[in-house]
């Protein structure tokens, strides 16, 4: 199937079920090495997933657009067999935001810290990590609901992702983002993106692949520098974790975004 090019709106709240609709921080994020449109892409990890996507939705529509340029460096942004990588991101976000809520919010915060802490103690079985986990993305929810209540929310919020980026960095020997431009006037609001629709069995998904050569110099450039990240990881050994990044096909259709035929 030659597949469609469409002009994606970036950056929607919520997850999309077409990219005709618009796509979100994290679902763009898919369509740089090319692979399925999700909202939670198997390459970052999930606690990281949670808290972008929470970014994205709690960000004003006004300033939203200044969170495209993390959309490169949250790809394959996922430690392999390392249990830690949730609860450090739950507890940097509990702690960042602990300035920005009320009393009860706050000592909710603390409870949360202390709770995930005893948990990560010692062995842990299969029943307390999922009770840790579903106290992890609780604990996330109710920070980035606390830094929306601040009257810088929308630069509070991007610095939080930017702060969990980089813990995950650091986790991973890699340096911080320090310079991570804030999109200037003009930053196009469509990014055209090749989909196709994938039929394997009962597996039925959109797979979507970003046509870098169309999308700004900036996002390109992240990219690229992600990109000789993810090589060195290989090289190292430490796997693949987005695959081989997919290719258009040549022979494509262009149209504008418009909503997918009801079936």
């Amino acid at each position: 199937m030659a597949g469609t090019v469409y002009h994606v709106p970036v950056l929607m709240r919520g997850s999309n079920i077409h990219p005709a609709k618009g796509g979100c921080l994290v679902e763009l994020s898919t369509t740089l090495p090319g692979g399925m449109w999700t909202a939670y892409p198997a390459h970052v990890d999930q606690a990281l997933v949670a808290l972008a996507r929470m970014v994205n939705d709690a960000t004003s529509d006004e300033r939203r657009l200044n969170l495209i340029g993390l959309v490169p460096w949250l790809v394959g942004l996922r430690l392999e067999n390392c249990d830690r990588t949730g609860p450090l991101i739950a507890i940097l976000a509990a702690r960042e935001s602990l300035r920005h809520a009320d009393r009860a919010t706050g000592e909710r915060l603390k409870n949360a810290v202390a709770t995930i802490s005893e948990i990560g103690d010692g062995d842990v079985g299969r029943w307390r990590r999922l009770r840790q986990t579903h106290l992890v993305h609780r604990t996330i929810r109710l920070a980035v609901a606390a830094c929306t209540g601040s009257p810088e929310s929308d630069e509070t919020l991007r610095g939080l992702l930017v702060d969990a980026i980089n813990l995950v960095r650091d986790l991973d020997g890699l340096p911080d983002l320090t310079d991570v431009p804030v999109v200037a006037a003009g930053y196009p609001l469509t990014l055209p993106v090749h989909v196709t629709l994938h039929v394997a069995g009962e597996d039925t998904h959109y797979r979507c692949v970003a046509l870098r050569g169309e999308w700004p110099e900036p996002l390109n450039e992240a990219w690229q520098a992600r990109m000789r990240e993810l090589s060195r990881r290989r090289v190292a050994g430490h796997g693949n974790q987005v695959g081989d990044a997919a290719r258009p096909a040549t022979q494509v259709r262009r149209r504008r975004p418009e909503p997918p035929s009801p079936r």
